[in-house]
């Protein structure tokens, strides 16, 4: 948000919104939050991945340009599966390598006519990648393995985000070239500005409530994939409200963003032989599609295509 000088200022406010909405929600409902150790000891690593996440996002986004973000954004969903897979115990279908793939080559196909390779911008994205997919199977572990302590996902989010305030409060000092300014400044913000600010910290309550609610009810792999099916949602929003009109690339991710999503739901309740089958003919007709693509024949033939 620009109407503040700090990205963490905007998300140490946002914690403290989320800390109280919740501590009200609890009331209503009766529900007992109890910051204990065991709690603490629970959390804490979550925090360190929140904080770690965020940064290396924007040393991203600060050193690549946004269709190679999407392209490497992509790669959570690897990392997240394999997590899933390895620490959680979920199998991994051929139904769900194929979901995968189609996501990544339309990913692929989003952002080849503008690849700017930096070699320091997509290690931090690969540590982003890494260190997203880890926070998604760690919170599924803290509330299979915590019920006692963290009894729902409204208790892990209160948890979260009141314990997180004394990291990011170091960070806003520690960044900060004059934190008492940056403080005033948020106090001469006009109404609507805080009204803003106050609606994005309630939007990002029923967010971490609500991813955290996804990823008990089903598992990191879901969710994984549900977030690759939101940004197809946002790149026709966003064509629709700005008036911007869809290239072939564009249609391309759209499209395959649509069948991976379909391709994932029907691996987990359809008939085994007959997405055995669909799962190796959409492999086949993504990997032609990618092979055939005018940027990836050039790079493969050691050309430069941007």
């Amino acid at each position: 948000l620009g109407i503040v000088p700090s990205v963490w200022i905007v998300l140490l406010l946002q914690a403290a919104v989320a800390t109280v909405l919740l501590c009200i929600q609890a009331n209503a409902t009766g529900e007992k939050y109890s910051v204990t150790w065991s709690v603490v000891a629970a959390v804490l690593p979550l925090n360190f991945l929140f904080v770690v996440m965020i940064f290396s996002s924007m040393k991203g986004i600060h050193l690549l340009s946004i269709p190679m973000m999407t392209v490497l954004k992509s790669i959570t969903n690897v990392f997240t599966v394999a997590g899933d897979c390895c620490f959680a115990g979920n199998q991994v279908s051929l139904g769900t390598v194929s979901a995968l793939y189609m996501i990544t080559v339309g990913a692929l196909f989003a952002g080849m006519h503008d690849l700017h390779f930096n070699v320091e911008g997509c290690l931090w994205m690969l540590l982003n990648a890494a260190v997203t997919a880890s926070y998604s199977v760690y919170s599924r572990y803290i509330q299979q393995h915590n019920a006692g302590v963290i009894a729902s996902p409204h208790a892990l989010s209160f948890y979260n985000n009141f314990l997180v305030i004394p990291s990011i409060s170091a960070i806003v000092l520690a960044t900060s070239v004059s934190s008492q300014d940056d403080f005033l400044h948020l106090l001469r913000l006009r109404p609507s500005e805080w009204a803003v600010l106050l609606l994005s910290s309630f939007m990002g309550t029923l967010l971490s409530v609500s991813a955290f609610w996804c990823i008990s009810e089903t598992s990191p792999t879901s969710y994984a994939f549900l977030g690759a099916m939101n940004k197809m949602a946002v790149v026709l929003a966003g064509a629709i409200i700005f008036y911007t009109p869809l290239t072939f690339d564009g249609w391309c991710f759209v499209f395959l963003n649509l069948l991976g999503g379909m391709m994932y739901v029907y691996a987990q309740f359809g008939d085994k032989d007959i997405v055995r089958l669909v799962s190796v003919a959409s492999i086949l007709v993504c990997s032609l599609l990618l092979g055939s693509s005018g940027p990836l024949r050039q790079l493969r033939d050691g050309v430069a295509p941007f």
